[in-house]
């Protein structure tokens, strides 16, 4: 199962606080929650 590329590892599936939908997941592996959350917390409170 190593060879199958983007499922999250038995750790990362462990680490998930919560169950999420497959779009919250797909979102979060392309790095738009990141971006989200960065851009909420982070500039946001800037300005």
């Amino acid at each position: 199962m190593s060879e199958a590329v983007g499922l999250p590892t038995e750790a990362e599936t462990r680490a998930t606080p919560a169950p999420i939908t497959f779009e919250e997941f797909v979102a979060l592996r392309s790095g738009d929650l990141w971006r989200s959350a960065y851009l909420l917390t982070g500039d946001a409170q800037k300005a």
